[in-house]
């Protein structure tokens, strides 16, 4: 979370996620650089969606893919080779499902690309169309697919609907008397725990939206700057790693700031500062091998990393 609001009778569309932990589904192989691919989730999970106030639709967020970024070697998954590009495909779809994933409505058969390895973070938009007062689950399925490698397998969602709890607040006017509005927010603040949403607490419920533009990136260095602050600084070769990541981190947190500022040299400040983002998984990655860095703070690093680069590289597409 990184801004909160309370919003009391207005309404204002915009996209919900359930307040609970972000889901991702990893996408691996079976193999090292071939066999089949898969996703690494627990499909026997529901995918949450939330109403859209003011229409007969539900949507969520959750899961989203993401790359698995070392080898599972207790459940046989393998990371894909660096520049894997990788794709998905719908294959059934109940009619009350649709999916939006990059601003494009997915059809039955439609193939879209997720993106190149290690950068595999994308959230498609899970939407649910009910009649009134019907709250029913329904289903599509999907595959994933990449050149080298047989497709995973055929994959199924169930989208189910959920209905946000709500609490009574109590206003007393200044005229006199006082108006009771119910708030469905809980908690009151919507507090998600993320730096990277914007959290507001609306008349239908917590919404929970990502991060856009700079805020998107930043808030991303943040979480980076506070993983390396837990990591013990034994020894001089930890503290020069250390130190390195630091300065690439301000490096890019110095670049985007000059991007807000426009022009050219904003422009060529975004470059540097995505190339810095490019480099900083193979810093990590050598961090690791070297025993500096332990592999479960070296994945968090990665995902937070990655993530900061898919968002720096859409700053430059606008």
């Amino acid at each position: 979370m990184r801004f909160r609001s309370v919003v009391v009778g207005v309404v204002v569309l915009i996209v919900a996620r359930s307040a609970g932990a972000h889901e991702h589904m990893y996408v691996a192989s079976t193999a090292a650089h071939g066999g089949a691919l898969a996703l690494s989730y627990d499909f026997t999970r529901s995918f949450p969606v939330v109403p859209l106030p003011g229409s007969d639709q539900y949507l969520g967020t959750d899961p989203a893919f993401n790359a698995l970024l070392t080898d599972d070697p207790t459940h046989g998954l393998h990371a894909l080779p660096k520049g894997t590009v990788v794709k998905w495909e719908i294959t059934a779809m109940d009619p009350e499902v649709s999916v939006v994933f990059n601003g494009k409505t997915m059809k039955v058969g439609a193939r879209a690309k997720i993106g190149r390895m290690p950068y595999l973070h994308q959230h498609p938009e899970w939407y649910l169309s009910l009649p009134p007062g019907v709250m029913a689950d329904h289903q599509l399925s999907f595959r994933v697919l990449a050149k080298g490698f047989q497709p995973s397998p055929v994959y199924t969602g169930t989208l189910h609907p959920e209905l946000p709890a709500t609490s009574t607040t109590t206003t007393t006017n200044p005229g006199g008397g006082s108006t009771t509005t119910t708030i469905a927010c809980v908690p009151p603040t919507c507090d998600d725990g993320d730096e990277c949403t914007v959290d507001t607490c609306q008349v239908d419920g917590c919404h929970h939206v990502d991060a856009a533009d700079a805020l998107a990136v930043t808030c991303r260095l943040d979480g980076l700057s506070r993983l390396l602050d837990g990591v013990p600084q034994a020894g001089l070769g930890v503290r020069r790693t250390l130190a390195k990541l630091y300065r690439t981190i301000g490096a890019t947190q110095r670049g985007i700031t000059k991007w807000q500022g426009g022009g050219p040299a904003g422009a060529r400040a975004l470059k540097k500062a995505q190339a810095k983002l490019s480099r900083l998984v193979d810093v990590i990655d050598g961090a690791v091998k070297r025993n500096q860095i332990s592999t479960t703070t070296a994945d968090a690093l990665r995902a937070l990393a990655s993530d900061a680069y898919d968002k720096a590289v859409l700053l430059g597409s606008g």
